[in-house]
Formats: C-alpha cells, sequence, structure tokens
C-alpha cells in the first residue's frame, strides 16, 4: 500500500513556519516626518503616512528594517529596542535624501546598550548630554557622517564611549566636538573614551575601528584609550587639543598598562595644533 500523504497536516506545518520563523519577516522602510503636519505615531510609518517621533522608531524596527528621517529638528534619541540580526539584517537610521537632521537637547545621542548590528548614519546631533554610548556587548554597530557637537553635560567625564565588551564596531567620517569644561589652566570631560577605568578583565573593547573622523575641544583631552583594549584602530583622524586655558591638555590620552597592539596613522603636530595621526603604540 502507498503512504498516503496529508495534505492539511503539511498545510498546518508551513502555516506554523510562517508565523514562528524569523526568516520569514519581510524587511520594511519606514519613515519620520516631524515637519508633516499628518504626521502621527499612530501612523504605518509609510512615505505618506509617516510616523512623528524617533521614539516610535525606536519602538517598532525590528532586523533588515530602515528608517529614513525627514529634515527636521527632533528631541527623541537613537536608542533601539531591539537589535539587528547580521550584516545582512542590519536596523538602520538615516536621514532621507539629502535632508538635514538634527537631534538636539536629548540626553543621548545614540545610546547601544546590547545592541549589535546597528546602523545610524547621516544626522546632527547638538547639545546632548552624552553623543554615544555603546557599551555591554555591543558589537558590529556602524556610526557614519554624522555630526556631534556641543554637549550639554558640564560636570561630567566621558560624553562618548565604546566600553564593556563592545567589538567590532565602526565609526567612521563623522565630527566630534565640543565636550567638558576647563577654567583655571585644568580641564575635565572628553569627546570620547575607547574603555573605561571601570572596566575589568581582558578585551572590554576590543577591535574597534574609529576611521576618518574629526574630534576636537575636550575639556580635559580629546580621545581617551583606557584599559584592557587589546587591538584598536584609530585611522587617518584629525585631532586638536583640548579646550583648556593653556592649550595643554592632549589629544589622545593613555590610562593603564594594558593598552596594546593599538594604531594610530599619520600624527602631525602642526603650529595650529591640527593632529592627523602616524605613531605606532
Amino acid at each position: 500500500m502507498k503512504n498516503k500523504i496529508n495534505m492539511p497536516n503539511i498545510a498546518l506545518i508551513f502555516l506554523l513556519l510562517a508565523v514562528t520563523s524569523p526568516i520569514f519577516a519581510q524587511a520594511g522602510d519606514y519613515y519620520v516626518d516631524t515637519n508633516n503636519g499628518s504626521a502621527s505615531d499612530s501612523n504605518p510609518g509609510t512615505a505618506s503616512q509617516p510616523w512623528k517621533t524617533i521614539t516610535k522608531a525606536n519602538q517598532t524596527l525590528i532586523a533588515g528594517d530602515t528608517v529614513y528621517i525627514k529634515a527636521g529638528t527632533y528631541s527623541s534619541y537613537i536608542a533601539p529596542t531591539r537589535a539587528g540580526a547580521s550584516e545582512n539584517a542590519r536596523i538602520t537610521y538615516k536621514n532621507y535624501g539629502t535632508d538635514t537632521v538634527t537631534i538636539q537637547n536629548a540626553v543621548y545621542a545614540i545610546s547601544l546598550s546590547g545592541k549589535s548590528y546597528i546602523t545610524v548614519q547621516g544626522i546632527n546631533f547638538q547639545n546632548c548630554s552624552q553623543f554615544i554610548s555603546i557599551q555591554n556587548y555591543s558589537n558590529y554597530n556602524v556610526v557614519s557622517n554624522c555630526t556631534f557637537n556641543q554637549c550639554s553635560t558640564t560636570g561630567g567625564w566621558v560624553t562618548g564611549s565604546v566600553i564593556l565588551n563592545s567589538r567590532y564596531n565602526w565609526i567612521h567620517h563623522n565630527t566630534f566636538s565640543s565636550c567638558g569644561v576647563c577654567s583655571g589652566g585644568s580641564g575635565q570631560g572628553s569627546v570620547m573614551d575607547i574603555g573605561s577605568d571601570e572596566d575589568s578583565g581582558v578585551g572590554t573593547a576590543n577591535y574597534n575601528l574609529i576611521e576618518n573622523n574629526t574630534f576636537y575641544h575636550g575639556g580635559h583631552h580629546v580621545v581617551g584609550l583606557c584599559n584592557d583594549i587589546t587591538r584598536l584602530e584609530i585611522t587617518i583622524c584629525t585631532m586638536m587639543r583640548g579646550q583648556t586655558e593653556e592649550g595643554k591638555e592632549p589629544c589622545i590620552w593613555r590610562v593603564g598598562q594594558r593598552v596594546t597592539d593599538t594604531i594610530l596613522s599619520r600624527v602631525i603636530d602642526s603650529v595650529t595644533r591640527l593632529f592627523l595621526v602616524t605613531v605606532q603604540l
């Protein structure tokens, strides 16, 4: 007797796979437009019916999704609820076309905690308390073609950081400036730190690539390289010294004895204190 195929059972199996398997999820394109009079977070987020806030995008996006942010000034920062899944299934935030998008007066510019495969591109951040916070095993994230200017924090030390076992992040073609305070010839605060005094254990911020950025005007230092970094590359970055009255604070400040295999390419100290980085540490 020939075996009979139970078609209803097979149909049920495919239905269950479609409901439960992530490979069936379709990547989507969404839009945020604060200046659109009909924009609402109750909308589906299409080009004709956009969302109003970046907060809605944070809450909604899943792996593979892209949100296009249209011209305007926004007050909510980038902090996705979910992570991307792979290089081909990222969560992406980017400006729409050549639109000028500004996020200002927020607690963070970008906050990634335990989130990987996130891309942020083409956004201006102004007067945020902290620029970038990438921490707690946040890996393979990309931040590019953004500007970060004028931290609103006046009493803290770190206003941008990649710490706590966050690796393989690529930060490139951005400008970071004006963080921390200086008074009476001494300074406090930095533009960005890789690793942290509070980190413990080997490899807390390994294999990150900081490439083709401009950094300047940190209160105490501009970029800090802290404990337990076993490999970091800072390539073709333009730097200016800290902003103390004497102008003597360092561009790059090393903390601890375990910062190894750090590659800085092209350091040129000019009369204007402009640093392009060419030293092997």
